[in-house]
């Protein structure tokens, strides 16, 4: 435990070193953090590290929203900062992420169930926060991204929100990715040379629009997945 490594079957953000053995490149906590902690998570993202945090999570207006007022406060709102949940949080308090906005991760099955609402995501993305899709935890989330990108679908079309299929693909990939280089200096989540390369191969019928296709997938569509992380990937097509 006092030696994170590479190469866990699935990625957890805070333990990759990429052989450097530095284990600082990204700080999380499920925990409510006390305004000392915050301070330090602050100077930590200033100095390059990544800050994932689970914050302000049930009903809008409820008394857990303090807890990304206090980030704020702490001055954790930066481009490397993750709020996880944070559904409730008035949407008009992200506006006060100026310069470069980190992210939330976006679980709405998990957030439907337990709270009955989500996260306003158009209002999120309108402020120019990233969005990154995800399944909460075990007892009340998806197994998985193909499950959860699903509840998205059904959610943005319920509510009548203009989120296409790419931009669900996106949140599942692309988006966390370009998060995480911030601080990992390493790309993710995008098939390109010298990313790291992270791939699922999904069947499809021939023409089928490739994004619907990853929002429509199942278990039994999964034709392999995979990891390479020392050579470039010279060679992708989407």
């Amino acid at each position: 435990m006092n030696r994170p490594r590479d190469g866990w079957l699935v990625r957890n953000v805070e333990d990759e070193t990429f052989g450097t053995r530095d284990a600082g490149l990204v700080y999380a906590s499920t925990l409510t953090a006390k305004p000392p902690v915050l301070a330090d998570r602050a100077n930590r993202m200033r100095a390059g590290s990544a800050f994932v945090y689970h914050c302000a999570e049930g009903r809008r207006g409820s008394l857990v929203a303090r807890e990304f007022r206090d980030a704020e406060q702490a001055g954790c709102l930066q481009e490397r900062f993750v709020a996880v949940h944070a559904n409730a949080v008035d949407p008009s308090v992200f506006a006060g992420w100026s310069g470069s906005p980190g992210a939330v991760a976006w679980s709405p099955f998990s957030n439907l169930w337990l709270y009955g609402e989500t996260t306003a995501v158009p209002e999120v993305l309108a402020q120019g926060v990233a969005v990154c899709l995800g399944s909460d935890w075990a007892p009340s989330g998806t197994k998985h991204v193909l499950g959860e990108v699903k509840v998205a679908r059904l959610v943005a079309d319920h509510l009548g929100w203009t989120l296409s299929d790419e931009d669900l693909v996106r949140m599942v990939t692309s988006s966390p990715g370009d998060v995480l280089r911030r601080s990992w200096q390493r790309q993710v989540g995008r098939l390109q040379p010298g990313a790291l390369a992270d791939v699922l191969v999904l069947s499809a019928r021939r023409g089928a629009n490739p994004y619907r296709a990853v929002v429509r997938a199942t278990e039994a569509d999964v034709q392999a997945r995979g990891r390479r992380r020392r050579a470039p990937l010279r060679h992708a097509r989407a």
